[in-house]
């Protein structure tokens, strides 16, 4: 079988403490031909220079350094120079194991699929798309996958993974989408990607493997601070929902509102952890959060206590008892993790790992 050549696109900027670890998974892996290609987005640290020596050492590596401009500037840079006729990304922090892209192209040419998808290693857990793993075509996409792509509002959970990160896509299809995708995203900016080709394509598989390892890094953009995080959500879902009308159906749209609640909801706990509570109030006061609480229908019996609790405090605007009832929720949520994870090890050790 003749070997297809991919193209790995990483965005790189101001990692220099892991990016060893992410680029020697992607050049030791078993899959041979592939072309590496590294954006450098203006990284201020060493980054830069250790994208260089990769080069050196490996001629499948490219190095493209370039002035900063954010994710989706230095993925459009990545795709546009892509020679593959597959392509897929990796996140400049993470690492893979060796034999990620060996499987998934194994897999994809021996089903003649167009896209393929995998999931990570969490720091706790391991994720996957909630999907039974198997070869959908066109009948069945439409049947299984598209009601719940993007999220299950019935079970209240995700679908396909929103990363591009666990899937191998045709470089030309992901390129046409890419190229002229917004810059200025800069939340959930994978959204407006990841799931459009899934309605362009005629064969997907879901694998229902993870080879790929996720590094919770507190100073990334998804986990850091900032006061514009809410503002940066509401155009990114924006965008999405304009560029996305006409090109899927309105169900899925529908599925959109259901991860901005997240989206919403992740922009409050952030603001209360940095004790940020003028930040907090304003978040509490947007009206555009007040009408996405009234349309999810929050009092689902599958939606955990906790959001429903924070929910109606942030309804009725009660900011000091939603700020404790955090805190606490949290406390009792640090113990819950610890004892689990003293279970595990002892679990561990009583199977001899």
């Amino acid at each position: 079988m003749q070997e297809t050549k991919l193209s790995v696109i990483v965005a790189v900027y101001n990692v220099e403490n892991y990016l060893k670890q992410c680029l020697d998974s992607i050049v030791g892996q078993s899959y041979k031909n592939l072309e590496i290609i590294l954006v450098d987005d203006g990284s201020t640290d060493h980054s830069a220079q250790i994208c260089d020596e990769y080069a050196y050492k490996d001629s499948r590596v490219k190095v493209i350094h370039k002035d900063n401009g954010g994710a989706v500037s230095a993925k459009k840079r990545g795709i546009k120079e892509a020679t593959g006729s597959i392509v897929t990304f990796v996140d400049s922090d993470d690492w893979l194991d060796t034999d990620m892209y060996e499987y998934l192209i194994t897999e994809m040419q021996k089903n003649r699929v167009d896209i393929i998808t995998s999931g990570f290693h969490m720091p706790e857990y391991d994720l996957y798309d909630f999907f039974t793993p198997g070869v959908y075509d066109e009948e069945s996409l439409q049947r299984n996958i598209f009601p719940n792509i993007i999220y299950n509002k019935e079970e209240w959970h995700g679908g396909i993974i929103g990363s591009a990160c666990t899937k191998i896509y045709p470089t030309n299809l992901l390129r046409e989408i890419l190229v002229q995708m917004d810059e200025a995203l800069r939340q959930w900016e994978d959204t407006c990607y990841v799931y459009l080709p899934f309605f362009q394509v005629k064969r997907i598989q879901i694998t229902g493997k993870a080879f790929y390892h996720y590094r919770q890094n507190d100073n990334s953009v998804t986990h850091s601070f900032n006061k514009e995080n809410w503002e940066q959500c509401k155009y990114s879902f924006h965008y999405i929902e304009s560029t996305w009308k006409n090109r899927v159906p309105e169900s899925v749209l529908n599925q959109l509102r259901y991860v901005q609640y997240w989206a919403y909801m992740t922009a409050i706990e952030q603001a209360i952890n940095a004790k940020d509570y003028g930040t907090l109030e304003a978040y509490i006061w947007d009206p555009d959060g007040q009408k996405l609480l009234q349309y999810v229908g929050y009092r689902s019996s599958k939606l955990a206590s906790k959001y429903k609790k924070m929910t109606l405090l942030i309804q009725e605007k009660k900011i000091q008892q939603l700020v404790a009832m955090y805190i606490l929720t949290q406390r009792e949520e640090k113990v819950r993790n610890y004892l689990r994870n003293v279970k595990r090890k002892i679990i561990k050790l009583q199977n001899g790992e």
